[in-house]
This record gives C-alpha cells, structure tokens and sequence, in this order.
C-alpha cells in the first residue's frame, strides 16, 4: 500500500489551503457510501448521500483552487481553470463512455432500443446535460427502471460540471467589484452566502413542485457546492478554534454521514430537508480536520487505505454502476449480493489500473507539457468527436437487423388500442377538450367506458363485441391515466412525488359525471369502471412499478393501507349511488392481474422477458395475485353488492389458468408490460365478455333475468 500511494502521491491537488490526505479520505467515505448503496449491501438504504458528500468536497477545493489564482495574481486564468478542469475529469469520462457504450452493443438489446438509450444518455453526458437528461427520461432516480440506465450515475458529474461554468465567474467579478473596498474576502463570503440561500430556496421550491426537478438540477444542488465554497474562504479563521473542539467536530460530522448513510431513505423528503445531514456532517469534517488534523476522524481518513481509495474515487464512481446495470438488465432487474459485490471490487480493481497507467499520465505527465489553450481544444475535440462516434451507434442500432424474436417483443409492445393515443388522456389537468373526441353523440344507446388506462385495455373487445352484435351502441370513453373513477375523490399523482394532489384525475371525473348525465337519458345505456386498484391500498414499494412515489392512495388524505381502503369504499359507495340514481348499469372491473418477479417482487415486463427468458419466468402464482389483490377486491365486491345494477368482474378468470397468471395465453402475449393487457388479448376474450357486455345495454324490463346474474370471482 506504501508502495502504491508513492506512485500516485504525485498526482493530488495542491493548493494555497496545502494537500490535505483526510480530503482524499473523506472522498473514500463518500466513494464507499455510494458504491455499497448500488450494490445493495445491507444497512446503507441511504448511501446515495455520498454524492452529496462529494459536491461538498468540489465545492471546497474548486474554491481553494480560485482563490489560489486570486491571491498569486489578483486574477482568475480562466484557460488555465478549465484545462485544469478538462485534465482532471475528461480522459476517465471518456473512457468509461465510450466502454459503456461498446458494452451495451454487445451484451444489450437492439430490439428493446437498451442500445438506444445508452447511446442517448452518453451524448448527454458528454455535453454536460445527464441531469437533465435522466430528468426526462426517468423521472426518478430511485426508481427501478432506471437501474437500466447505465450511465445514470454521471448526472452528478453534469450538476458539477454546470457548477464549474458558473462559479469562476462569479468569484472573478464579485473579487474584482469589491477590490476597491480591500475587503474582497468579506464580501466574496457575503455573495456566496446570498447564493446558497437562493439555492436552498429553489430548492425548497423545486420539491414542493416536483421533487425530483430539487434532485436532478443544478440550481437546486449548488447550494451543497456552494457551502464547500465557503469553507474554503473560512478555512484561516479555523485556526482560532480550540484542537480539542475542532477534532471533536471532525469526529462529530463522520458520525452525522454514517448515521445520514444508514438512516436516509428515498423518500419525498430528499434533497431537501435529508440533504442537509451529510453536508453538514461533511463541512465539520473538513472545517474540524483543518485545524485538528491528528485528531481521531483525522487519523482515520488519512490512513493508507482510505487515501488510495480516495485517489481512485473518481475512476471507482464511474465505472461500478455501468457494470452493475448492464448485467441486471441482462438479468432482468435480479439482484445478487454476491455477484454485485464482485463486481463492484472487480471495478475497484479497474480504477486503480486506470488511475495509474491511463488517467495519472494523461493528467500529469501528457497534460503538464500542453498549453491551456491546446488541452481546452483537444478536450473540445475528443468530446465531439465522441459524440458523432455515439450517435451513429444509436442510427446504426435503429436500422440493425431484427431477429424473430425481437420481431415478436416489437410486435408485443406495440400491440395496443387503436385509440389510444387519441382516448386515453395523459397526466395533469384540463383534458376536458381532449376527451371530446371520444365521446358518442346525440342520445344512442351507450357503454361508457370510464377509469385509468386499465380501461382503456377493454376498449379492443367493447368495440369488437359491438360490431358483431350488429346494432348501434356507441362507445364513449373517459380514461386518464392514473386516475381511478371515483367521485369527489382526490388522490394523489403519481408522476410528482412528493404525495401531491391530483387534481386533474378531480375534475376529469367531475366531467365524466357530467357525460353520464347524458348517458343516462339514453335508452338501455350502462359503465364499464376499471382502474389499477391495488397500487393505491398497499405497503408494496411501488417505485418496484416504476413510480416516483413508494405508495400511492385513492385520497390525499387517506395515509396507511387501512385508511386508503376505508376511502376506496366510501368514494366507491358514492359514486355508484350517484351513477345507479341516472338509471345506468355498472360492469366494475375487480384488480385485474400485475406480474411479479419471483426474485424480489418488482414489475415483470412481459414482452421483454418472454424476449430473454422462459414462458415460465415470465408468469406469476394466481396466490400471488390473490394475496396482493384481496384486499381491494374485497372492499369493491362489498360495495357492488349493495347495489342491484351493479355487477363485478374478474378478469383473472380468463388471464390465469390452473393456478398459474402467464404472460403468454394460447400463443398470444397478453401484456404489453407488467400490467396493461395487449389489444391482441383484449380481442381474444370478446366471446367471454359478451355476456356481461349484452347486459349493459338489454332491456330494462329484463334485468332480473339470468344474465343479471353473471358474476365474476
């Protein structure tokens, strides 16, 4: 170890503030935290917050590195900065890109566009934009989907490199402005404090809004930067701190990271208010070190280990996570603790030989010999050279040549309702216009089919069924996505985080209401309700479904599993006396099935694992339906049968067979994911659902016949 840190000792920062090992140390904290979080080793739930640790750490040596330029020569060389800049984080950056990228070619789908979207994310992170790119294209960081970005993690390296933009300017011109008054110093730490006080608002704003804009976007970071910022302007006065104390707080703030490492969760409440704990834990850290250095935190971050690890931290950060992803997605989602944590120190290993015959010579002994101007220029090159290299890769993976079976996956993902583009309305509010193009006209006989996008899935069989009954009944559709029918209710969004209110999924069904009204003047007219009941009544983390939010709920007000039942049958018991009063029957539709890993219990996409796997892995216990669906199927078949024109249905009648909820039904792919049944499957069990559809629209005077009886369990 001795031997090693002499080789690489020549290859750390210097500054006016002096090379500190308990910095490098502290990078092998953070390190450490974020690795062990991916890897999922027990008991780090929070790791994630090493990052914040590291945007400290930036914060406090980009500043140092200024105020070095500022105290030499009055002035910041801004060429002289930014190759700096470039040496330091460019040459690995690129390397790890470009293997990512020839990885995904050979180990990853074409067909499931895995390619694609790693070519898309390299370009993004290659242009400094990964933030906002994996904004869009993931909504949430926690979120298991994007354990399918293997280039996820470089968003911190775009909130950084968006932070190194910005900030020599900033330095420069306020230093300059308030040279006059020989207190430049003073009024630098009064700018930057006026900025992390305006970040932490944008922040606080951000994630009253969305959570995860306060998460991916560098306004709402800098203020984590920014404090490292003012560490460094800080750091002479330290001295007239008592050692005693300081080491104390040194001490303090590892134990305020490990608890912060071991006690943060994903929830609603990060970055802001949970960001706070390791940047402050970090900030005593390094502020308690400055002045105690051989005091217990100190010793043990500057012991040989950690310092090599430290040395490596960047090169470790950027290579664990493509590793890990690439062979999850390959794995479909599955886990293994065994198998990630050699991976993670097979990538360990990796970064110690980058460091040493690839990064350290290209940083010091190749880049010291270049101009500032010349590393600029031939870093601007590479970058964009890499870009066209990856951007063919994306045109050449979309017109590569397709196999049988990712023919089929194509075919499966894209068998969906004709109209749904044009009937099922997206997220957010004021669709009203929108859904007039799905409405029926005049007062024909009607099924209405009003919920979430599990309604829209029925739409293929109701107008099947329609055409082979030869008569006229139209067909009216009010489906949002992600809003269940329920009047009055107002349940929670599920795209924001945050447990915010949907008020669109309100006043959609304040129309829908509006529409019945209409419905029930026409003769022989009935309701179709559906909706994925489940996720909204239950303790399963449904980020496993890929939602920002682990829960979600039929009512903002309705918290724990108990009490968002107590709301389903109250809204429901509502809204079906309300409906029934118009004269309409209603068909509500019981939980449908949603496929589950064996593994761990996250969302199975269909398509993609008959692509990869077995039929058998790709199908799901009807016990396992039945266990997590119960509990809602329950309350809505209570509810119905207080009602004498209301009947409910079970489609796990006709999508699980012996015991088994399959993803593949007599040769036909019955989802188009984990839950939506594919039109194809939809057209296919008309003849089953006929009976139920007849009964909507037959005569009133014979709704007591037999098939008023019919009735799904």
């Amino acid at each position: 170890m001795n031997l090693l840190l002499q080789r690489f000792w020549p290859l750390t920062i210097k500054t006016s503030l002096g090379y500190r090992r308990d910095i490098d140390g502290l990078r092998a904290v953070a390190v450490l935290a974020v690795v062990a979080y991916h890897t999922g080793v027990p008991g780090v739930r929070g790791g994630f917050v090493g990052v914040d640790v590291f945007f400290v750490i930036s914060g406090f040596l980009i500043t140092g590195l200024l105020l070095d330029d500022l105290g030499k020569r009055d002035r910041i060389d801004f060429m002289k900065f930014y190759a700096r800049r470039v040496r330091r984080l460019l040459p690995t950056l690129v390397l790890v890109v470009l293997t990512t990228v020839l990885a995904s070619i050979f180990f990853l789908s074409t067909e499931l566009g895995e390619v694609g979207r790693v070519s898309r994310s390299a370009i993004a992170t290659l242009l400094i934009s990964a933030n906002h790119h994996f904004l869009a294209a993931t909504r949430d960081y926690f979120a298991v989907g994007a354990q399918r970005q293997p280039l996820l993690h470089t968003w911190s390296l775009s909130v950084e490199e968006q932070f190194y933009l910005v900030w020599p300017a900033v330095i420069a011109v306020t230093w300059a402005m308030c040279a006059r008054f020989g207190k430049s110093r003073r009024w630098l730490a009064g700018t930057l404090i006026v900025l992390v006080i305006g970040s932490v608002a944008c922040a606080v704003r951000l994630a009253a809004w969305r959570n995860t804009w306060a998460f991916f976007m560098a306004p709402a970071r800098g203020w984590e930067l920014g404090v490292g910022g003012l560490i460094a302007l800080g750091v002479p006065m330290v001295r007239r701190v008592p050692q005693m104390l300081a080491g104390t707080a040194a001490l303090l703030g590892l134990l305020v990271i490990a608890a912060g490492v071991h006690l943060i969760t994903a929830d609603g409440s990060f970055p802001i208010p949970a960001a706070v704990f390791p940047v402050f834990g970090a900030s005593l850290v390094i502020i308690g070190n400055a002045r105690c250095p051989d005091g217990p935190a100190g010793r043990l971050l500057s012991t040989n280990a950690m310092v090599a690890i430290g040395l490596v931290s960047y090169a470790w950060y950027l290579w664990h996570w493509p590793a890990l992803s690439i062979v999850r997605i390959r794995d479909m989602g599955q886990s293994s603790l065994p198998r990630d944590s050699l991976i993670s120190l097979a990538t360990l290993a990796l970064s110690f030989a980058t460091f040493r015959w690839y990064e350290g010579p290209l940083r010091f002994q190749v880049g010291s010999r270049v101009s500032a101007g010349r590393v600029v220029g031939i870093g601007s090159v590479a970058t964009l050279a890499l870009v066209v290299i990856v951007a063919g890769a994306g045109f050449w993976t979309r017109h590569s040549v397709r196999t049988a079976a990712g023919l089929e996956m194509i075919r499966a993902k894209a068998d969906v309702p004709a109209d749904m583009d044009q009937c099922l309305l997206g997220l957010g509010s004021g669709d009203e216009e929108k859904a007039k193009s799905c409405l029926a006209a005049g007062l024909d006989s009607r099924i209405v089919l009003w919920g979430d996008s599990m309604v829209n899935r029925l739409s293929p069989a109701l107008r099947q069924w329609a055409t082979y009954r030869g008569s006229v009944v139209a067909i009216e559709q009010i489906a949002k996505a992600a809003c269940p029918p329920l009047l009055h209710a107002l349940p929670t969004e599920p795209s924001v985080g945050g447990w915010k209110p949907y008020e669109g999924c309100r006043s959609i069904n304040d129309f829908a209401m509006d529409r019945l009204s209409i419905a029930g003047e026409a003769r022989n007219s009935g309701v179709i309700m559906a909706a994925a009941w489940w996720p909204r009544a239950t303790d399963y983390d449904l980020r496993k479904l890929g939602a920002i939010e682990p829960r979600h709920s039929f009512d903002i007000a309705a918290r724990d599993t108990d009490q968002a039942l107590s709301a389903l049958e109250s809204f429901m018991r509502s809204t079906l006396r309300e409906v029934t009063a118009k004269g309409l029957r209603v068909l509500l539709f019981l939980q449908s099935p949603i496929l589950l890993s064996d593994w761990d219990g996250r969302a199975l996409d269909v398509p993609e694992c008959l692509f990869r796997r077995t039929e058998r892995d790709c199908s799901m216990s009807l016990s396992t339906h039945r266990q997590i669906s119960e509990a809602v199927n329950r309350v809505l078949k209570k509810v119905a049968a207080e009602f004498a024109e209301v009947r409910v249905l079970d489609l796990t009648n006709f999508l699980c067979i012996e015991n088994v909820c399959p993803g593949r039904i007599n040769g036909i792919v019955a989802y188009t994911d984990y839950e939506h049944m594919s039109a194809t499957m939809s057209r296919a069990l008309t003849g089953q659902l006929t009976p139920y559809f007849d009964w909507l629209t037959a005569p009133r005077e014979g709704r007591h016949g037999p098939v008023a009886g019919l009735v799904g369990n």
